[in-house]
């Protein structure tokens, strides 16, 4: 039986999506519970302002007698977020999943880095967080509702945002068609080193000014970018691991060679 490289594409695809359905499950369910009531409590900050009055709202939302309940919260926003995240997730799945099976039917990726799936999975999981969230988080961090000139610098730091996953992902890809051939260790240093310089450049042009101004307490904040960044680490190792251990069961990877322009499964 042989597969063009678009069925193996296909084949790929359906694997990441799959598992970035449900690694966006969990995902959704750890921003609802960690991350959500920081925002619901940073909500009542902004609308209130008052260190008192916030400790009397958060009172009253712990006995069910506030406007910000916390369980009506839970309830009302379940679905929302799971199914938003769940979708995302898969989006991603889709985009890792046709990185990689590019990748692999370009040559830029042997079989030797499919046969050990828990370290392809961290690795390709770590890089992945570091390009999505990672290394833009250093100029933009997760901002909780209450910051003072955060709707002002919304679309400027979006934009950097936006550069720098493209940077990041320019970096990648030069990398590894410099390293990917049977070239000698100073090149593959040379490339390492000229991806990440092209991973830093929207560094070089400046970060967008963080808003510093806020009623929410900084211990708060610090919460919030902890929390986020984790989980979201937390759901791209959980796709990446679901996707490599996909392709280790079914061992299909361990039988394709590339022939002409067709993949051919022995």
């Amino acid at each position: 039986m042989s597969l063009t490289r678009w069925e193996l594409l296909l084949s790929f695809c359906k694997k990441g999506c799959k598992s970035g359905l449900l690694a966006g499950v969990l995902w959704g369910l750890l921003f609802l519970f960690f991350t959500s009531p920081l925002i619901w409590e940073a909500e009542a900050y902004e609308e209130t302002g008052n260190h008192h009055h916030i400790q009397e709202t958060l009172h009253s939302r712990a006995h069910g007698e506030g406007r910000f309940d916390l369980i009506g919260n839970i309830k009302q926003q379940i679905v929302p977020t799971v199914l938003g995240c769940t979708l995302l997730g898969g989006a991603f799945g889709i985009i890792i999943s046709l990185f990689l099976g590019l990748g692999f039917s370009f040559g830029f990726f042997t079989r030797n880095f499919f046969e050990s799936p828990i370290r392809s999975a961290t690795l390709t999981g770590l890089i992945s967080f570091l390009i999505f969230h990672g290394i833009p988080s250093v100029s933009n961090p997760p901002e909780l509702p209450g910051v003072i000139g955060s709707e002002e610098s919304f679309t400027s730091r979006q934009y950097w945002w936006i550069q720098s996953i493209v940077c990041s992902i320019m970096g990648v890809l030069i990398y590894l068609i410099i390293s990917s051939k049977e070239s000698g260790r100073i090149v593959k240093v040379f490339g390492l080193l000229l991806g990440i310089f092209i991973a830093l450049l929207p560094f070089l042009s400046g970060t967008g000014a963080e808003a510093v101004n806020s009623v929410v307490p900084p211990e708060l904040r610090s919460r919030f970018v902890y929390y986020s960044l984790t989980i979201n680490f937390i759901f791209w190792l959980c796709l990446t691991i679901q996707f490599f251990l996909r392709l280790a069961k079914d061992k299909t990877i361990d039988s394709y060679q590339i022939l002409n322009e067709e993949i051919v499964i022995q």
